[in-house]
């Protein structure tokens, strides 16, 4: 057994998804075959990019976006559950 438990079939979230370094670590954690939630403060371009170019590598309902501004604390809790 591995010391570390396979990440395939968990839900990972990851903020600034979108761009960046955010938009590789979702495009890897799709691809590694996780449930992908992508968190970004509004809609842009960039945020449907990253989500087409993500369910191209797993089925759309395994990559979502979730909209918040995680300094509003009431926004983080919408956005886990």
């Amino acid at each position: 057994m591995s010391a570390y438990p396979s990440i395939v079939g968990r839900t990972v979230v990851v903020t600034g998804g979108s761009r960046g370094l955010g938009r590789v670590m979702v495009l890897g954690l799709a691809r590694a075959g996780t449930r992908v939630a992508i968190v970004a403060r509004g809609p842009s371009r960039q945020l449907d990019e990253t989500l087409a170019h993500a369910a191209s590598f797993v089925a759309r309902w395994k990559v979502v976006t979730a909209l918040g501004d995680l300094r509003d604390h009431s926004a983080c809790e919408k956005i886990v559950s």
